[in-house]
């Protein structure tokens, strides 16, 4: 069941998020996995001061998707909680996600943000470089 997230642009009509964007596009389980564990820098440490954690992706993939209960994983207040066990909390139910939504939720909420962060704001000033139009009003 989706939930009614929007009404669709002041009309009263109820469309859920899925109707709006079209067909999910989010990556794929081979996709994530991919990208944490079989690129150049997949074994390469960051710092996330913010957490206090020295990590790399393929480590985050790991506590993610295949936490190891004899491991102590870097960052502070980290729970050990499957995937599948947070699938199960009324927030993600109640908004519909699937197991990969909720899994790059934990990614995204854990030390990889200040990875995934650099990366979005670099693409950006990249973006706002080389482009003449980036100051012209919207519309």
């Amino acid at each position: 069941m989706e939930r009614v997230l929007f009404d669709g642009g002041g009309t009263g009509e109820k469309k859920s998020l899925r109707q709006l964007l079209g067909p999910q596009t989010l990556p794929t389980y081979e996709g994530i996995l991919q990208e944490h564990t079989r690129e150049p820098d997949s074994f390469a440490e960051f710092k996330n001061q913010d957490l206090h954690a020295v990590t790399t992706p393929a480590l985050e993939f790991e506590f993610v998707f295949e936490p190891d209960p004899s491991k102590m994983y870097p960052g502070i207040h980290r729970s050990m909680v499957t995937i599948e066990k947070l699938c199960e909390s009324p927030e993600a139910t109640g908004a519909g996600l699937t197991l990969l939504e909720v899994a790059c939720l934990r990614l995204y909420t854990g030390p990889m943000h200040k990875k995934y962060n650099t990366a979005i704001n670099g693409a950006w000033t990249h973006y706002a470089k080389h482009s003449s139009h980036i100051d012209a009003p919207c519309g």
